[in-house]
């Protein structure tokens, strides 16, 4: 054998080996028949998002009719084995996958999505680790499916005596409030996670005004189970940044600037659904503005009006426990 034509030998087998060192640490730990998407550390541990082999489903309200899905799972490791499984609620109607980055709604945190389909068909899968506390490190997924009339679907698990356990989730239904949720950053070794309830009213009728409701997402360690408390709460307060109040819904719509104008959703609430505002001497039924978080949040909003309308003179109001 020539020394050139040994070296190719050698240079492809060194090049067959480097690529199976590289290949992703989820890919090397899949399952037969089982496609990997996404792995997650939490100390000694790691949950990946998997695709599961396809199943066929008899719907029997409807004859002779069966859809094929593909179960979408969380796969516990420790020490590189499986050791623990959960289906999540929502499977996949097709098997290829399609990543794509975003930035969830108040985080700056860029997460990767996992889609699949069109349309009605249409699947996103996405998660995210949460810190609980100094020791817990949870996985919060969130699953949407459809295209006009989206269903969302929140799961939150946690690795409890070493095994997955959900220990809290959300279903909204096609038509129901508007549902997101994300991860806040608090500064004392905890993330806490808030479920939003946002309804953008498509009529014009004091029936139909938005809504906009958070709760906080509390974990309780020593009972490896998750409360749920409304906010505002003492330690979590609430800034509202209020445009303007309104006898009237028409008028409070048809007076607030636009979403393409700030690049925010701006709100018509009820003045009655926060006394606090409700007592001021010019109160009236409705007010058209924001919620928040963070009063920096607040100011960037009330930037953001003075830039789409100079004469708009807003004001923040910080809401806090029984407010």
């Amino acid at each position: 054998m020539t020394r050139p034509c040994l070296r190719y030998m050698l240079l492809t087998i060194l090049t067959g080996v480097l690529s199976l060192l590289c290949l992703p640490d989820a890919l090397a730990k899949a399952p037969k028949g089982h496609k990997i998407l996404e792995t997650f550390h939490a100390g000694e541990f790691q949950y990946q998002i998997a695709v599961e082999p396809s199943v066929v489903i008899k719907d029997p309200s409807e004859e002779n009719e069966a859809r094929t899905e593909y179960p979408m799972t969380i796969h516990l490791l420790k020490n590189g084995k499986r050791v623990d499984k959960a289906i999540l609620s929502q499977a996949s109607l097709l098997p290829d996958f399609r990543a794509e980055h975003f930035v969830p709604d108040y985080s700056k945190r860029k997460l990767r999505s996992w889609s699949s389909g069109h349309e009605i068909s249409r699947g996103v899968t996405w998660a995210q680790t949460v810190r609980l506390d100094a020791v817990n490190t949870g996985l919060l997924v969130t699953q949407s499916r459809g295209w006009e009339h989206v269903t969302d679907n929140h799961e939150l698990y946690v690795i409890y005596k070493g095994k997955l356990k959900k220990v809290w989730s959300f279903s909204g239904d096609p038509g129901s409030p508007w549902i997101s949720s994300w991860v806040y950053p608090v500064f004392d070794q905890k993330q806490h996670v808030l479920l939003f309830l946002r309804y953008q009213s498509p009529n014009y009728t004091a029936k139909d005004h938005d809504t906009y409701e958070v709760d906080m997402l509390r974990w309780q360690a020593d009972r490896g189970t998750i409360e749920t408390i409304p906010l505002p709460v003492k330690d979590f307060p609430l800034y509202v940044v209020v445009i303007d109040f309104y006898p009237d819904m028409v008028q409070a719509r048809e007076t607030a600037p636009k979403p393409y104008c700030t690049n925010y959703w701006n709100y018509v609430l009820a003045s009655r659904d926060y006394p606090q505002l409700g007592k001021l001497k010019n109160s009236k039924d409705f007010f058209s503005g924001n919620i928040f978080f963070t009063v920096d949040e607040a100011q960037k909003y009330q930037e953001a009006l003075k830039q789409c309308e100079p004469a708009t003179d807003s004001r923040i109001f910080i809401l806090n426990e029984g407010e």
